[in-house]
């Protein structure tokens, strides 16, 4: 998966990929993203032993289309690139958790990946008394239609008829864009 990561907010977004090839578009989407939103991006660090550094359309995306400084950290050197290298491993617990708690095969680690995004956002406070959420969006995060990963919930079946069952049942799988969408095994 991608991870990128905004050192001054801590927030964060993660992108299953079905592949280890660089995904381009998503890094320009987020790139294009923060940009209409006011947030300036000013440069992007990389581990040298990733794919990002051995690939030649990132720099020349980022220099060209944005103006936008790479930076490495060098290979294989954690301790420089903690921030990230701490949050694959809180990502790694939490999939592996959802996923055991749930009793899901690892076909879901996408979706657990997703939901363990979404609740970190929100509640992980650090020294500033302050969610990545409420600094990203200026708002407090409300856990009003906050659902459990693997649990069971009832889907409304809008195509029932007047003798069958108007809900369907099934196992949470996590949000969409915002909470108004859900993800959902039947």
């Amino acid at each position: 998966y991608l991870s990128c990561d905004c050192v001054h907010t801590k927030y964060f977004f993660r992108f299953c990929t079905r592949s280890k090839r660089v995904p381009v578009d998503i890094i320009r989407w987020v790139i294009k993203t923060l940009e209409r939103q006011n947030k300036i991006v000013n440069f992007v660090q990389f581990d040298e032993g990733g794919e990002l550094a051995r690939n030649y359309e990132i720099p020349k995306m980022l220099t060209e289309e944005f103006n936008i400084v790479m930076q490495s950290i060098g290979g294989y050197v954690s301790h420089l690139n903690g921030i990230t290298q701490r949050g694959h491993r809180t990502d790694s617990d939490n999939v592996c958790a959802a996923l055991y708690s749930a009793n899901l095969p690892d076909e879901y680690w996408c979706f657990a990946l997703m939901h363990s995004n979404f609740i970190t956002r929100r509640w992980c406070k650090y020294p500033d008394k302050v969610t990545p959420y409420e600094k990203w969006n200026q708002q407090k995060p409300s856990f009003s239609k906050f659902h459990i990963f693997g649990a069971t919930i009832y889907v409304h079946n809008h195509k029932a008829k007047k003798m069958d069952p108007k809900a369907i049942t099934g196992i949470f799988l996590g949000y969409g864009a915002s909470t108004a969408v859900m993800y959902y095994q039947d």
